[in-house]
């Protein structure tokens, strides 16, 4: 299974804080002959330059609840602050539920909200964008044949499996769209309910409170993701997530591994599988696609949210993040950048 099969879609670009001080000497004066007009002449100066405040690592604790850590700092205006960060899995079952105690004691404390994207982009992507896009695609599909331009074994499975009806709603779209109806397909398939995922149900939970969501994706980053590169690329992306389904039982051996391990609350177990994935590509002769695809949707967004929640330090208060467990499991991981950077420790 690839990183594809359970990764949510976003990217957001944000600056990290920096503090600066700048000193100045006083002004001399020099003395004048008697009965002369004094003169006041500064003294040349060379300009301070301005230092960054050296950053102090905020404390990384992993707690006793299922893929919650708690990170512990000091905001900019040397109070202390915490941020949780809540691992979730896409798509679910009710063997996660009920939450533990201390995850909705986080929850319910938390100053700020914070999701892979937020309240306000999630209702405009799907009240404006997400329609647009496909009305988009649909012009833009307009010669081409999807399912036609598939591998022999991909072609063969759609007209195997799906009638003809079915395939003309997928050749009238490009390579996305398909891709995508594949990838949610197999884990329902595999009887993973989207509806029960953590990223769901903490945000109906936020929802039903009254309580806005903040995200560390840009809106226009997902877009970017949900429909990346032109429209080879975009067939390249659809082979891949087709080929999930084509080889379903190596599909629903990968996907259990991952979900038992989230459910024991293993990290560890999650870090070595998606360890192994990029070693498997990188011994491979992965598409050059795929490289840049799965660096859009796990390393530059992973670099970007270490600077998004070490901001959220220094702002100060709580702060309560919920977003894909991968992110947070993995030796390229947002906790192993931010202890580069020397954030946390």
């Amino acid at each position: 299974m690839k990183k594809s099969l359970f990764a949510l879609l976003a990217l957001l670009l944000c600056v990290a804080m920096f503090f600066t001080s700048c000193a100045s000497k006083p002004e001399t004066v020099t003395p004048v002959e008697p009965g002369t007009t004094e003169q006041i002449t500064p003294e040349l100066v060379e300009p301070v330059q301005p230092s960054e405040t050296e950053v102090v690592p905020a404390t990384l604790t992993k707690t006793n609840s299922r893929m919650l850590w708690r990170i512990d700092g000091t905001d900019k205006n040397g109070n202390p602050s915490v941020v949780y960060v809540l691992g979730t899995f896409h798509f679910a079952d009710n063997s996660i539920y009920p939450l533990s105690d201390e995850i909705l004691d986080a929850w319910n404390s938390a100053d700020r909200l914070v999701a892979e994207i937020s309240s306000s982009d999630q209702v405009r992507l799907n009240v404006e964008v997400l329609p647009e896009m496909l009305e988009e695609s649909q012009k833009l599909a307009v010669g081409h044949n999807v399912i036609d331009e598939l591998s022999p074994d991909s072609r063969l499975f759609f007209y195997n499996t799906f009638s003809p009806q079915q395939r003309e709603v997928f050749n009238s779209h490009e390579p996305w769209y398909l891709g995508l109806s594949c990838s949610s397909g197999l884990v329902m398939a595999l009887g993973m309910d989207p509806l029960s995922g953590l990223d769901t149900v903490l945000s109906s939970m936020a929802e039903d409170a009254g309580r806005s969501i903040d995200g560390l994706d840009a809106l226009e980053t997902q877009i970017n993701i949900l429909r990346f590169g032109d429209w080879d690329d975009q067939l390249v992306i659809a082979e891949q997530n087709v080929s999930e389904i084509v080889n379903i039982q190596e599909s629903f051996q990968n996907l259990s591994e991952l979900y038992s391990a989230y459910v024991a609350d293993d990290p560890e177990t999650i870090a070595l599988i998606v360890d192994g994935e990029e070693l498997d590509e990188t011994d491979e002769e992965i598409d050059p696609v795929l490289v840049r695809y799965n660096k859009a949707v796990y390393e530059d967004r992973n670099n970007d949210w270490s600077e998004k929640i070490h901001d959220y330090i220094l702002d100060g208060g709580s702060t309560f993040i919920f977003a894909g467990s991968a992110h947070f499991c993995s030796q390229n991981s947002v906790f192993n950048i931010m202890k580069e950077k020397n954030y946390i420790k």
